[in-house]
């Protein structure tokens, strides 16, 4: 496995919220099986650095570092409302067996490019003696845009709703999801299979 590099971030700052902040607001969704990041950033204006406990739920250091992915994206455009979901990955190079669960590695991602609808970056989850233990590379996400009305709907759906009251008594949905993708993730989130 090689050693892996530490390269300064561009404009290294501190992040808007803490990992713990960052599951407790729902600005990410996954349960406790997945919530295997300790510490988020630094984050800068080409990447974002993190440090993740090993849980023993299978997939869950990948899916941690797409969670720093989606989390620098929300940063980076200002916005709790944009919602970065991977749609694919050009290469994942594993140098070795997969830690063992209750170990604490570091991830540090860099961004080849942000668009409009567009995410992709390439990734080193690090082992605690400075080897990579896996490097990814090119992994991809939409970015699906969400408003001010719908943002705490997706993070908060027990307490927030999509429909706007009018006056007579009656309640109006309007559509605030510009593409098809972003109509498809959001039936699928809140419609069951009959409804959609």
């Amino acid at each position: 496995a090689p050693h892996h590099e530490a390269r300064p971030l561009a404009n290294p700052h501190a992040t808007w919220h803490t990992a713990q902040e960052m599951f407790d607001s729902k600005i990410m969704f996954h349960g406790p099986r997945f919530q295997g990041i300790n510490t988020l950033g630094p984050t800068g204006d080409d990447g974002i650095q993190a440090e993740f406990h090993h849980l023993a739920t299978p997939g869950s250091l990948l899916d941690n570092l797409g969670k720093i992915i989606a989390y620098w994206v929300i940063e980076q455009r200002r916005n709790a409302g944009e919602s970065p979901l991977p749609i694919g990955v050009e290469r994942i190079t594993f140098h070795g067996p997969e830690p063992t669960p209750g170990v604490d590695l570091r991830c540090d991602v860099r961004t080849r490019k942000l668009e409009l609808d567009q995410v992709q970056a390439d990734g080193d989850i690090v082992l605690p003696d400075g080897r990579v233990w896996c490097r990814v590379e090119g992994w991809t996400s939409n970015v699906f845009h969400v408003d001010q009305v719908m943002e705490p709907v997706y993070h908060r759906p027990t307490s927030h709703f999509a429909d706007e009251p009018q006056p007579g008594g009656w309640s109006v949905a309007i559509a605030r999801w510009p593409t098809g993708a972003g109509r498809d993730l959001t039936a699928r989130r809140f419609l069951s299979r009959a409804d959609r």
